[in-house]
């Protein structure tokens, strides 16, 4: 699962997440809950074949996943089918939100912090260590250019300096 949220309830929305996780694994899953999901997934389903381009692309990612060309028709059909009991026997199969591993990415508030922490053992990683390079970073960051090199990646003479 993934979401957005803001900056000031990240712990309470983490929270949440997680109940729902346990409701769904532990309890009875509501028939109208499944049907809003299956309605809305096929709402957002149509959209995928808007235009030809959107078309097109579908077709040619399904040719090279060597899926068959009637497909989408094949999930659409086997979406809509999928009943509470199929949700509830794969949530206590599948679903473990003590197993969960949790990213978030921004900054946190000491009471975010405090929160979490109280919760869950946090880790947390500088962004030196999450983002490295990219294809917008031309040069190596400036810790970490080899010994013996200037920041532009010129030799350094250490005679010299």
């Amino acid at each position: 699962a993934s979401y957005e949220t803001e900056k000031a309830s990240v712990a309470r929305s983490i929270a949440s997440l997680l109940e729902e996780f346990r409701k769904m694994a532990q309890g009875p899953v509501a028939p109208a809950e499944v049907q809003e999901q299956i309605d809305a997934w096929r709402n957002r389903f149509v959209f995928q074949f808007t235009d030809d381009f959107d078309s097109v692309e579908r077709l040619m990612e399904q040719e090279l996943d060597d899926r068959p060309y009637d497909y989408d028709r094949r999930l659409l059909d086997a979406v809509q089918k999928v009943t509470a009991a199929d949700v509830e026997r794969v949530a206590k199969l599948y679903l473990k939100p003590e197993s969960l591993s949790i990213c978030v990415f921004g900054m946190l508030t000491d009471e975010d912090r405090k929160t979490l922490g109280e919760k869950f053992k946090l880790t947390v990683l500088p962004k030196s260590e999450v983002f490295r390079g990219g294809y917008d970073d031309a040069e190596a960051p400036k810790d970490e250019v080899p010994e013996g090199q200037g920041a532009a990646g010129k030799d350094v003479d250490k005679e010299a300096a």
